[in-house]
């Protein structure tokens, strides 16, 4: 008999704990549930809090509310708009001609390279609406002039061009942009402003085609940098008549090997040098594929191909009096 009281102790025992668990189970899983939709709560109010940021963002850089956009970096938020594929706060305030905003911009680290969907820039935005002071600031703070939209082949100036936008275009043509570009009409800038009847936009155009250019000389050459004669600095440089601007690999797909291509030079034979420059880089690491030394040749052009730092000396020899176009790479 006291051995049965001793198991049905036990089973009773057994009972309690068992029932204590599922008690502990139970408060464990509301704990859980409680975390859970406190996440949740937390999650969709970031999100939302975001899209607020973003909208506010958006719609005080076109209005150009600069200090709206002060308080939201000062409070820790980017205002920069840079993630994604969407047009960054520089581009829209490129497009909605709000300087002072881009300014803003620009000092809280802003690309003024930044490039979207079809390689559109801020400097696009500006050329297409006219804005001569942004382009200016923008330039000022290392847009590339000459950059082209993919697969239209667009320029900033084919884009200031094609709405007549004279001021613009004087703009773009001061700060490098080359009037001899063609997009995927094969148009230069003047053609798309004659085809749209904008006259006055298309003579300037066209006088800048007309006037001669000397090309820039290398003011200073070593390692990882090539210095031209206006004190701009390069790692790698394309020189032609009237400017200089960087060799971007990246955009043409360039490697060491199998070396120089024509896209990373065909745009500047429209210029008509005397003399091409293909280089091999320093320590000769940099290839020259034959065919693209014949479809320099065959623009008529004498093409040349030399280590980096004979070039620079016969580049700057030859620039003195005759058209010449450079790829310069400063180091292997």
């Amino acid at each position: 008999m006291k051995r049965q009281g001793h198991v049905l102790r036990v089973q009773r025992s057994e009972a309690l704990i068992e029932d204590d668990d599922v008690a502990v189970l139970e408060q464990r899983t509301r704990d859980e549930q409680a975390a859970l939709r406190s996440i949740c709560s937390r999650t969709v109010h970031a999100i939302v809090g975001r899209m607020v940021d973003v909208q506010a963002i958006k719609e005080a850089v076109i209005h150009g509310d600069v200090t709206t956009l002060a308080g939201l970096a000062a409070a820790g938020t980017s205002i920069l708009l840079d993630s994604g594929n969407d047009l960054t706060a520089l581009h829209l305030a490129a497009a909605a001609g709000r300087t002072e905003v881009v300014e803003l911009l620009l000092r809280y680290g802003a690309d003024p390279r930044a490039l979207r969907n079809n390689q559109f820039s801020p400097l696009h935005a500006a050329a297409m609406h006219g804005h001569a002071n942004v382009i200016d600031a923008l330039l000022a703070a290392g847009a590339v002039p000459n950059v082209q939209t993919d697969p239209q082949r667009y320029a900033p100036l084919h884009s200031a061009a094609w709405a007549g936008h004279e001021a613009a275009v004087a703009t773009l043509l001061a700060g490098g942009a080359m009037s001899r570009l063609r997009n995927y009409r094969n148009e230069t800038p003047a053609d798309t402003a004659r085809r749209n009847g904008h006259t006055a936009a298309a003579e300037l155009l066209e006088a800048d085609l007309r006037a001669p250019r000397p090309s820039p000389l290398v003011a200073a050459f070593r390692w990882g940098v090539i210095e031209d004669s206006t004190g701009r600095v390069f790692r790698d440089a394309r020189l032609y008549p009237g400017g200089t601007e960087d060799w971007e690999w990246r955009k043409t797909g360039t490697h060491h090997e199998p070396g120089i291509q024509v896209a990373d030079f065909e745009d500047l034979l429209t210029l008509r040098p005397a003399s091409v420059i293909l280089t091999r880089g320093v320590q000769l690491v940099l290839q020259v594929p034959e065919a693209t030394v014949a479809h320099a040749r065959a623009s008529g052009a004498e093409v040349l191909v030399l280590q980096s730092e004979n070039a620079v000396t016969e580049y700057n020899r030859r620039a003195r009096h005759e058209p010449v176009v450079a790829l310069i790479h400063s180091t292997c």
